[in-house]
């Protein structure tokens, strides 16, 4: 994890290392969580430091606390407001993400074009043109960055059913490497309401395009799943409930993917159960849901 505060000071033999609470690290750097739990700590803490380190670059604190008063011009304000915020889920996804709008906040506006804005110009030029290699350059973009968590969760969850289907007609190897990386990215902490949004996106707009591949389409059930329970959304649950009661009696392979991920995700069955049983199931699935 970063932390100055781990680091000498050049030209001094005084370190700033503290064993407050018997937690590796100092106080000035360390955020919230790795106070309570140093062994949980994630990427949110690398990226408080990361705050705090810009905060002593600025005015030369050692930086206990922000004082914003301090820097109230400066550009890198508003990146350190939300890099130090005490809520980790409103701290940056990533150092990319902060990497990226420095990038923009210094001038170099270079990394916003590249993404979010070439992305949406590459995708406006498919809409007016039908242009199919246009959907090229956007799974090339989406794959050149395949951990930025704007570019997948804001603007290739903009793209249509018809635009997805297409895509997946013409680029399928490309374009189910990119749902990899979305399910990798969705199956993760976000604000609470936007997992609704990731929910209606599979089952609305996705869901369709996987009916080839099994792995997918059985991974996309269990992100809906896991984040549904991790979030104990209520609006997940029922659309997870009706999406498995939607899948007609013929369709044994498919019931077997749920099957599979009911057990291989066995809270999130048992927190789901109670929605299943308001839905016909067949006796397979009912049977499986019945063991939670």
């Amino acid at each position: 994890m970063a932390d100055f505060g781990l680091g000498k000071f050049l030209n001094s033999k005084a370190t700033l290392l503290t064993q407050s609470r018997m937690a590796l690290g100092t106080d000035a750097y360390a955020p919230p969580e790795q106070r309570e739990n140093s062994r949980d700590v994630k990427e949110e803490a690398d990226i408080y430091s990361l705050g705090k380190i810009l905060y002593e670059m600025l005015t030369y604190d050692i930086p206990h606390s922000v004082d914003f008063e301090k820097i109230p011009n400066s550009k890198l304000k508003f990146i350190i407001r939300k890099a130090t915020n005490h809520n980790k889920d409103r701290r940056y996804k990533s150092i990319k993400e902060l990497r990226d709008q420095l990038n923009v906040i210094m001038g170099n506006t270079g990394t916003a074009k590249n993404l979010s804005v070439q992305f949406n110009e590459l995708y406006k030029s498919y809409m007016n043109e039908n242009e199919i290699g246009k959907l090229k350059e956007m799974c090339d973009l989406l794959l050149k960055h395949n951990d930025d968590y704007i570019l997948y969760t804001e603007d290739f969850m903009k793209l249509d059913e018809i635009t997805l289907a297409i895509m997946s007609a013409n680029h399928q190897d490309e374009f189910f490497e990119i749902l990899q990386n979305y399910f990798s990215i969705a199956d993760g902490n976000h604000i609470y309401s936007f997992t609704d949004k990731i929910c209606d996106f599979i089952f609305d707009r996705l869901i369709v395009c996987l009916r080839s591949n099994m792995d997918l389409y059985e991974r996309a059930f269990e992100t809906v799943l896991r984040v549904g329970h991790n979030h104990n959304r209520f609006h997940i649950a029922r659309k997870f409930s009706r999406e498995i009661e939607n899948i007609s009696d013929e369709e044994v392979d498919y019931k077997m993917c749920i099957g599979e991920v009911l057990a291989n995700n066995q809270m999130a069955a048992k927190w789901v159960k109670y929605y299943v049983h308001e839905h016909q199931l067949c006796d397979y699935l009912a049977k499986e849901i019945d063991k939670y």
